[in-house]
Formats: C-alpha cells, sequence, structure tokens
C-alpha cells in the first residue's frame, strides 16, 4: 500500500477538545493522504503539554478527524526538535522487541526506531520501542499515524514529500475523541466514611480561609497585584490564563507587570498588537515561561472580549449563573475544565461576584485532587467524571468548595510516593488506601 500526501496546507492556533479538557496546539498542518485505494484526511498540530513530570513539546495526528499518534518531546528536544512516540502491536500493547514490529512499520525509511527509555529518562516512561521523529516532519508523523492505525498496517517503503501552501488563518478542532474508559476499578467505600471525609475536607478550608462565603479571601498576597485583578476585570481574566505551569504568584502579578510595559491592558490596543504583546510578555524577565502560548492566549482573549462580551470582560460573568459562566470560560482558549471550574470559585469567594446557582461549580480536576479523591475513597475509579459527580453528590450545596482543600491536601501530605498521613488534616477519617494514588502523576 502506497502512501502519498497530496497538497498540504500549514495552519495556524487551534485547539482540540478531549473528553477533560482543550488542549491548544500552537500549529500544525493539514492535507489529504492517499493509501493504496483509501483516502483519508489528515491534521497534525504541535503544541505544549505536561507529560513524564515536566512540560514538553507535544503532537497528535488527526486521520479523518480521529487522533490516531502522539509525540512527546525527547530529553535532547531543545537541540535535536525530535518527539518519540510508543510503538503499540496488533494486540496494541507496547512493543518492547523489534521482533514483535507489526508488519506497518517493518523497515519504513525515514522512521527512526529507539529504545523510548532512551529517549525520555523519566518516572513512568516505559520500556519499549518508538519512533523518532523532528517535531516539523508531518510527512513522517502522518505516515507513522496511518502506519500505526489498528488493523491498518503498511507494507510500502516509501512516502511522497508534499507542497506545502502558507496559510495564517486560526482554527478550532470539532471533532471529539471517544470518552476512555475509567482507569482503575476499586470496591466502593461505605457513604459514611465518604461524608466523614467531605466534612473534613470542608472544615480544613474554613480553618485555613475562613466561611465558605463570597468575597472572604484574597487572590494574592501581593497587595498591589491583587487590589488590580480585583477592580479590573480583564486583568483578573488574563491572571488566569498565566495561572498556569509557573507559581501562583507570579501568575497573578503578571498582568500588572504587563500593563506597565504596554502601558495599557485595553482589549482593542492588545488585538490590534499581537507583536507588542508577545514582545512584552518575552522581557526579559519573561513574565511566563510559556513566552510563545501566552501571547497568543492572551490576544485571542482580547479579541474574544471585544467580539462577544461588547469589550467587557466583566460581562463573561456579571449576572449570570455558575453554568453559564463555567460554559463562557471554558470557551476560551487557555481555559480548561480544571481553570473554568477554579475561576468559578475564585469569582465568588475572592471578588465578591453575585454569581447564582454555585451548586454547579465543579471541582478542578487536577493531579492532586485525583490522588486526593481516590485514597479517600471518594471514587472508584481515576476518571475526571467520576472526580465531578462525587462532590455534586457529596457536597451539592457547593461542589467547588472541595477543590482548594484537596488541592493543598494533596500537595502537602498525600504525595505520590510516603505520603504522610499521620500528619495529614484527613488523617483521622481517611480509610488510607494509598495504593489507589500511586499512579495518579503528570497533570
Amino acid at each position: 500500500m502506497t502512501v502519498r500526501l497530496l497538497e498540504v496546507e500549514e495552519i495556524g492556533p487551534f485547539t482540540f477538545r478531549w473528553p477533560e479538557a482543550l488542549e491548544h496546539f500552537e500549529r500544525g498542518w493539514e492535507g489529504t493522504a492517499e493509501a493504496s485505494a483509501e483516502t483519508v484526511r489528515f491534521r497534525y498540530g504541535l503544541g505544549e503539554r505536561t507529560v513524564y513530570g515536566r512540560m514538553r513539546a507535544h503532537s497528535v495526528v488527526w486521520i479523518g478527524g480521529q487522533p490516531v499518534a502522539e509525540g512527546v518531546g525527547t530529553d535532547d528536544h531543545a537541540t535535536s526538535r525530535s518527539l518519540v512516540s510508543r510503538i503499540k502491536g496488533v494486540d496494541r500493547k507496547v512493543v518492547r522487541d523489534r521482533s514483535a514490529l507489526p508488519p506497518g512499520l517493518e523497515g519504513l525509511e525515514g522512521l527512526e526506531i529507539v529504545q523510548h527509555r532512551d529517549a525520555i529518562d523519566a518516572p513512568y516512561s516505559p520500556r519499549c520501542l518508538a519512533v523518532k521523529l523532528p517535531e516539523d516532519d508531518a510527512t513522517g508523523w502522518v505516515t507513522f499515524a496511518l502506519a500505526a492505525r489498528p488493523g491498518r498496517g503498511l507494507s510500502t517503503r516509501s512516502a511522497t514529500r508534499p507542497r506545502v501552501a502558507s496559510a495564517t488563518s486560526e482554527m478550532r478542532a470539532d471533532e471529539r475523541a471517544p470518552r476512555a474508559s475509567p482507569r482503575g476499578s476499586f470496591d466502593p467505600v461505605d457513604d459514611t466514611i465518604q461524608r466523614a471525609v467531605v466534612l473534613e475536607l470542608i472544615a480544613f478550608e474554613e480553618r485555613s480561609n475562613g466561611p465558605l462565603q463570597r468575597g472572604v479571601v484574597q487572590l494574592t498576597a501581593d497587595e498591589e497585584a491583587d487590589r488590580f485583578v480585583r477592580e479590573d476585570d480583564f486583568a483578573f481574566l488574563l491572571a488566569v490564563l498565566f495561572d498556569q505551569g509557573v507559581p501562583y504568584g507570579r501568575a497573578w502579578r503578571a498582568p500588572l507587570v504587563l500593563r506597565e510595559r504596554l502601558g495599557h491592558l485595553d482589549p482593542g490596543l492588545i488585538a490590534a498588537e499581537p507583536e507588542r504583546v508577545r514582545a512584552a510578555i518575552a522581557g526579559p524577565p519573561a513574565l511566563h515561561r510559556y513566552v510563545k502560548k501566552l501571547p497568543a492566549w492572551v490576544v485571542s482573549a482580547a479579541r474574544k472580549v471585544l467580539d462577544e462580551y461588547g469589550g467587557a470582560a466583566g460581562n463573561i460573568w456579571r449576572g449570570q449563573t455558575a453554568a453559564v459562566v463555567r460554559d463562557r470560560l471554558d470557551d476560551f482558549i487557555g481555559i480548561s475544565q480544571k481553570k473554568a471550574a477554579m475561576t468559578l470559585m475564585l469569582l465568588w469567594r475572592c471578588r465578591d461576584e453575585d454569581i447564582q446557582g454555585m451548586q454547579d461549580c465543579d471541582v478542578a480536576v487536577d493531579v492532586h485532587l485525583r490522588r486526593v479523591f481516590l485514597r479517600t475513597g471518594l471514587v472508584s475509579g481515576d476518571e475526571s467524571r467520576l472526580m465531578i459527580d462525587a462532590a455534586r453528590r457529596l457536597y451539592p450545596e457547593l461542589p467547588g468548595a472541595l477543590d482548594p482543600p484537596a488541592w493543598v491536601i494533596g500537595q502537602r501530605w498525600c504525595r505520590p510516593r510516603a505520603p504522610t498521613c499521620d500528619e495529614c488534616a484527613l488523617g483521622a477519617v481517611c480509610p488510607r488506601l494509598i495504593e489507589r494514588g500511586n499512579d495518579v502523576v503528570g497533570s
């Protein structure tokens, strides 16, 4: 089966909605591939995400609208610009020996096969074979994706290089990946224990931050930055975007510094001057570690505020219900389910916004909350839907209130290895199902 890539178009930033979150891709390519008598549409996107313990380059290849192959930046990515992807056999298990290579990958020219652990030496990096390719080799990645499809191996050893056309339009991916099965399946824990855990989570939160009511918690300990993000709605929205992959205090001061560098924080001017925004964020010193991603998010947010909310970020939430605000925030590039849920609680608890229907404010599902919910028996499987449903069932008046204490406990005591259960705030009520959370790492 001969593979030929037809005219390929380079595309700008886009997002893809996974079952649990949106992922942003900074650039990519799409086009048509011919494989024997079959013609398929493909898309190849490049971005970043936390994998194997740190932020790495990340790529996805879609064939016919379905994600087929993923690449992860190697340890030497800064110099090699290469990604690797695990090779799976016909049984969909990773391949550890060349003798077990699936028919479609045997000897394909241009596809370098390496040991995954040699390319990424990190916790949970598997000991298996992987394909290693340059990140911008769209031809190689599409060829690998076509060869790696279950039951669709290639017998050819060549692929025709495409002609690449330039394009600058921003695109959104509306294809949805199929929902994955729950990771892990455990025996349910008695309701009495679950409710005791929830009550202790709420008690810990109130001991730490005061009563569960509107407007009682500071956004950040930096007084000047706190005042600014309280008074300026657009600054608050930008702080939410900055709050990823950097310390909390740095993220929430970033809008104030950005205003100082630009001389304003006007959505109209920001939307009109993307290069100036990029330079202001890049510094020196840089306002964020993602100096390519954050400027795109900021400019995109400014355009969205102008186009959909009359230039006023406060219109996103003011006078709206929690369910509406949650969906509106989730629609911004750079804000996922996790950040939308977090932002709702911040609006209500820190900015004193009168948002109705806070029973629709869900927990922000991240690695710390997942580990705590699993080890305390609040859920019987590692899936976001289960975490959200458990919070709604066990604390229906304000499900999102379980998120801040779970995050702190997961970070401080309920760590992946050697959790300090005797010191933990939940020590007296937790069933200590430690093994259920041992594999919960990453983001």
